[in-house]
């Protein structure tokens, strides 16, 4: 799975699916990107599992303590559900655009 950073800026391409395998090369790429404001675009993204978000909330309480904007965009319908089914509100978790 490759995981990029888009243009050099702080907007961050979600992979398609982000399960078990995804987790960790997703929690090492945002290790990189801590401590500035970052946009997670999941735009590609169609299915994600526990360890994939337990990552992106992992994400979310770590930029949020220290102070900077993590934003969530263009999570589709289906991973949508698939969060929400796991007890979760996006919406209440993830700044969202």
């Amino acid at each position: 799975m490759k995981l990029t950073l888009e243009d050099k800026q702080t907007e961050f391409a979600l992979p398609a699916v982000l399960d078990a395998d995804g987790a960790a090369p997703l929690a090492n790429a945002l290790c990189d990107l801590r401590y500035a404001p970052l946009t997670l675009n999941a735009q590609a993204t169609r299915r994600i599992g526990a360890q994939g978000l337990q990552t992106l909330l992992s994400a979310a309480r770590s930029w949020r303590a220290d102070g900077v904007a993590l934003t969530l965009i263009n999570l589709g319908d289906e991973p949508s559900s698939q969060i929400r089914a796991m007890g979760v509100d996006p919406a209440q978790e993830f700044s969202q655009e």
